[in-house]
């Protein structure tokens, strides 16, 4: 298990590691997986479409920030909500750079 491998035997407790940074490692994981997923979900599809690739990026992106916010509206997971957020969009303006400079 990872928990055995990353968590010294003194802070391990039923397979679960209470060692003091383990708070600070979960929330950098709430907040960087969740940006990573909605980053590779807008460039994905860009990637792959064929035509209109803006386009599609855009659909994905507001698709994926209605079922964003709705599953972190009703499971009170603001932080990876708005994690989830940022990365979209951020990766949405980097397709919208790429699209612009191509143009040139």
């Amino acid at each position: 298990m990872i928990a055995e491998a990353l968590c010294p035997t003194q802070y391990l407790i039923s397979e679960t590691c209470f060692a003091p940074y383990m708070q600070s490692v979960e929330t950098v994981s709430l907040l960087f997986f969740p940006a990573l997923a909605a980053a590779l979900v807008v460039l994905l599809p860009y990637i792959t479409a064929p035509s209109y690739k803006f386009l599609t990026a855009c659909i994905v992106y507001m698709t994926g920030a209605g079922v964003a916010i709705y599953m972190g509206l009703s499971t009170g997971a603001y932080t990876s909500l708005f994690a989830t957020l940022i990365g979209g969009a951020l990766m949405l303006y980097v397709v919208y750079r790429t699209v612009v400079f191509r143009k040139i």
